[in-house]
Formats: C-alpha cells, sequence, structure tokens
C-alpha cells in the first residue's frame, strides 16, 4: 500500500489503471445495488403529481385535485406551478418528476449510478487537473470511494433518495462540471473552453440549488479574480461562464414561490415544527424561533458539526500537504485553500438559512474530495510511519458499515413492500391502516447515517390521515386515505429473544430483497 502511495502522482501501468477501474466498478456496482434496496419515499409520492399551487402546494396541507405527471406537457404545467408557489428549483424538480413518470424506480437507480460515478471522476479532474495526472491510479479511487461514502453528510437524503439526489448530487454534477475548465486554465494558462458552452454550463450550475450554485459562483470569481490581479487577460469564456452562473442564480433565488413558500410551510404544513424538539428531522425549527440563539445552538449541533466532522478524515491528507511543502508550489497551495475555503463555506452559509436539513451541504464534501485526492498526489508517504495494518482496519470499518447499511435498508424496504402490498388489497373508498416500519437498532448503530433513517422508516406516510405525505401516497395507491400506526418494536432490547430477532430478521429480508430483485419484482 505504501508503495502504491508513494508513486500515485500518475498512473504508471496498464495493471494498476486496470485496479483502479475495478475499484470504480465494484464500487458502482455496490451503490446501485443499495439503490434498488431502496423504495420511493416522502416528497416521491407528492412530485408524482401536477403541482397543485391552487391549493397551496403538494406539501402542505390543502391539496385536492390529483393527476399524475404522465408526459411533457404534464411537466411544463406542473414546473410553471411550482415556480410561482414553491421555488425557483426548476430544473432540479423536472428531473425528480421526468423519473417519477414510471412507477418503477430502475430508471432512476440506473442512471443514479452512472451520475454518481461521473461525479467521483469529475472531482478527480476537479483536483488533479487536464494534464497533471490520471485519477486510474489505486489510490485515487480508494480516496475517491471511500471518502465519498465515508464522508458524504446525509448520503441517503441527497445521492440516494429520488427527490434528493435531484437536488444534490445530480446538482453538484453540473456545478462541478462547470468549475472543470476554470480549473485546467489556473495550471494551464493556454487551456481555453468555448464560450457559448461555458454560458449554458454556467446557467444550469447558477439555476440549481442555493448552496452549490453560491460555491461554484464563489470558485468561478476567484479565478477570474486571480486573472485581474495578476493583469493578466480573461478570456471570453470565462466572462461567459460568470455571466451564465449569475443568471442561473438569478432565476433561482427570483423565483415568486420563494417569497410564499415560507408562509406556506408556516400556516397550512408541519414542515416548521411548533416547538422545539430533539427527536424530530433536524434541520428545521419554529417560525417564531428563527435567528434566536437557540436556532443557531441548533444548527450547529446538528448540522455544521457532523458536516465537518465527518469530512475529516479527509482534511488529513491536506494538512500533511502543508506540513511537508511549506515552501513549495504557491500555486497549489493557493488552489488548495480555495478548495478549502469553499468547502468551509457551505456548511456556514447554512448556519444563516432558515432551515438547515444536513443534506443541503452535501457540495461541502465534493470539494474536500478533490483537495483530498491533489494532496495525495504531492505527499511523501514514505516519509510517515503508515502502520501497516491501518488500511485494513479501515478497510474492515467501511466494510461493516455498508453491510450493515444494507441490512437496515433491506428490513425497512421489505417492511414497507408489505405495507404497499396491504394497502394494494383494499379499493379507492377504503381507510387503510398500516404498522410503521421499525429499525433494527445494532445493525442501525453500525451503519450510522448512511442506511435508511426514521424519516423514511414511516413508510408510505405518517399518524395522520391528513398529513400531505399521507394524501398523496393514499391517491398513488388508490385508496381513499392511509394511516401508518406506531407499534412497539419487535426489536426492543428487552428480551434475548428480540435481540436475535433484530440480528436475524435484517438478514432474511436481505436476502428475500435479493431474490426479487434477479425476478424483476417491482414492489414499491
Amino acid at each position: 500500500m505504501r508503495n502504491h502511495f508513494r508513486r500515485s502522482g500518475s498512473c504508471n501501468n496498464v495493471g494498476e489503471a486496470a485496479a483502479a477501474l475495478a475499484i470504480f466498478a465494484a464500487f458502482g456496482a455496490v451503490m446501485y445495488f443499495k439503490g434498488r434496496l431502496l423504495p420511493k419515499y416522502a416528497d416521491d409520492y407528492p412530485y408524482s403529481f401536477i403541482w397543485d399551487g391552487k391549493h397551496h402546494g403538494n406539501l402542505t396541507f390543502g391539496k385536492k385535485d390529483y393527476k399524475r405527471v404522465r408526459n411533457f406537457k404534464d411537466l411544463v404545467k406542473s414546473q410553471i406551478s411550482h415556480y410561482k408557489t414553491w421555488d425557483g428549483r426548476t430544473i432540479a424538480e423536472s428531473l425528480v418528476q421526468i423519473f417519477l413518470m414510471s412507477d418503477d424506480k430502475k430508471h432512476f437507480d440506473r442512471a443514479n449510478t452512472a451520475a454518481m460515478l461521473a461525479q467521483l471522476a469529475i472531482c478527480g479532474k476537479l483536483g488533479k487537473g487536464r494534464k497533471y495526472t490520471s485519477i486510474l491510479t489505486i489510490p485515487t479511487a480508494l480516496t475517491l470511494t471511500a471518502g465519498f461514502w465515508a464522508g458524504a453528510p446525509n448520503i441517503m437524503g441527497s445521492c440516494f433518495w429520488l427527490t434528493g439526489s435531484m437536488n444534490y448530487l445530480w446538482q453538484g454534477l453540473s456545478q462541478t462540471s462547470f468549475l472543470l475548465p476554470y480549473s485546467f486554465n489556473y495550471h494551464d494558462s493556454k487551456y481555453s473552453a468555448n464560450p457559448a458552452l461555458m454560458g449554458l454550463l454556467g446557467l444550469l450550475a447558477g439555476w440549481s440549488t442555493e448552496t452549490g450554485a453560491g460555491a461554484a459562483l464563489m470558485l468561478s470569481s476567484l479565478a477570474v479574480a486571480r486573472k485581474i490581479i495578476r493583469r493578466e487577460t480573461v478570456a471570453p469564456w470565462m466572462i461567459s461562464g460568470l455571466a451564465g452562473i449569475v443568471s442561473g442564480l438569478i432565476l433561482l433565488l427570483i423565483a415568486p414561490g420563494n417569497r410564499v413558500k415560507f408562509q406556506y410551510e408556516s400556516e397550512y404544513s408541519d414542515t416548521l415544527p411548533m416547538e422545539m424538539d430533539e427527536d424530530r428531522l433536524p434541520g428545521y425549527v419554529p417560525a417564531d424561533m428563527l435567528y434566536t440563539p437557540e436556532m443557531f445552538k441548533a444548527f450547529f449541533k446538528e448540522g455544521f458539526l457532523p458536516t465537518v466532522l465527518k469530512e475529516l478524515p479527509l482534511q488529513i491528507p491536506v494538512a500533511l500537504y502543508f506540513i511537508q511543502n511549506k515552501n513549495r508550489y504557491p500555486q497549489t497551495a493557493l488552489y488548495l485553500m480555495a478548495l478549502e475555503a469553499t468547502a468551509l463555506a457551505i456548511p456556514s452559509v447554512m448556519m444563516l438559512s432558515p432551515e438547515y436539513p444536513r443534506r443541503a451541504t452535501y457540495p461541502s464534501i465534493l470539494y474536500v474530495l478533490a483537495a483530498a485526492v491533489r494532496s495525495c498526489d504531492m505527499i511523501r508517504f514514505d516519509e510517515i510511519p503508515i502502520p501497516k495494518k491501518l488500511p485494513y482496519i479501515i478497510a474492515g470499518i467501511l466494510g461493516v458499515n455498508l453491510l450493515a447499511s444494507l441490512l437496515v435498508d433491506a428490513e425497512i424496504t421489505c417492511s414497507i413492500a408489505d405495507e404497499v402490498l396491504e394497502i394494494k388489497k383494499h379499493g379507492r373508498d377504503d381507510d387503510v391502516t398500516v404498522p410503521v416500519p421499525h429499525l433494527p437498532p445494532v445493525y442501525s448503530f453500525l451503519a450510522l447515517d448512511n442506511s435508511i433513517s426514521w424519516d423514511i422508516c414511516m413508510g408510505v406516510g405518517l399518524d395522520n390521515t391528513e398529513d400531505p405525505y399521507n394524501m398523496a401516497a393514499a391517491e398513488y395507491y388508490g385508496v381513499k386515505s392511509i394511516f401508518v400506526e406506531d407499534t412497539k418494536s419487535p426489536y426492543a432490547p428487552d428480551s434475548l429473544r428480540s435481540v436475535i430477532l433484530g440480528l436475524t430478521h435484517p438478514v432474511r429480508s436481505f436476502i428475500r430483497r435479493i431474490k426479487e430483485l434477479i425476478k424483476g419484482t417491482n414492489i414499491v
């Protein structure tokens, strides 16, 4: 392993390139399998229908008319209403509704796996540059795959959940794609790009998500500012890229729905809690507690701190680079500092947002990964006393975490599938009650936050038939209403039998899910 790190700056031979490709392929296969384990949930049901802006939107109480988005005409109608009455994320939510036109999630899972691998490749090139080195080295492949899995904040909400992935993973792909030419030009001033293409890429990157677009604007502006400070010519494509991203960001922020959404959430929805509740999904506080010390304390504890701590292992190679190269490579040092500043700015800015769902800090991991792979190429690992067993210990920890997450996902998905089968037995005028799924405690502990969490564990709805999620799910499956009944967990550690059941039943669910996937069964 140390020999590999010693020569990680380039792809030395065909064998190493093949090994790196095998690592990426294995990672993609496991991530695809994980995606196939997961059901639709939460916003996926409301977004399956044309946005009902006349009745406060699909995610608030009051929706009356349901019609599935089935074609381009429905999509346009839905997104116009969404832009006017909810928010400006038109590109992201259009992608959401395109993939929700199909009842089967397999098309999304395939495309999402490709997007994830493309994102890793772009992060690698963003760190290494165009001509500098290849990403097909074993250390780079391991850093990107293991670092992404272990370091991404709320990877379930930002990269596997259909609605969340379109808002974060896919938009991160457009943001980093836009930044690549600026990165290449930084290390090779002769590099040029097509101005029209850069304008389009900038528009897509800006008209994406607030935090990600802001981060991309920050880095591209720094690249242009550096040119001006050094009295170098600012190429037309750099200007058109900036114009594009600013235009996209304006379209994102001036959407009329942005002004309406908060009122809807406060008055008609249960998104914002009535009081501080530590058991509630982190990231939301009561409307009367916005911008109070209590809000900042909660956001720091539940948002900022977990994000920074998860990324901390990837900061080790960056720190080692600066320790070993105090007076060398000033251009690389400045580039790393720009990446690190952008990564830290994202969770910092989220502290000032009225809502702080942890998945919104997803773009931070992209720039930390880029900095880490670049630093690994510059570190003299032969000077560092790395314990021989350390790589195996890290691999073992990540392996246990991954396996536990797959077992949890399979258990909850099978429970939700059983719910759906029960619901489908009923008719249009029936009120249906189903039990809430339960997380197996041991595997949930080992999986940390890389598996289905309690907000997905609610299944097809909540314990309120009038909740927008329940109403949308009921319409989706063709019944009058759905009530999810909270029952005692069969895995409660109050007896040896319950403990054993909590260990064995997820394994049976995992085997069941594999058989269903082989047969091509579309459960949810």
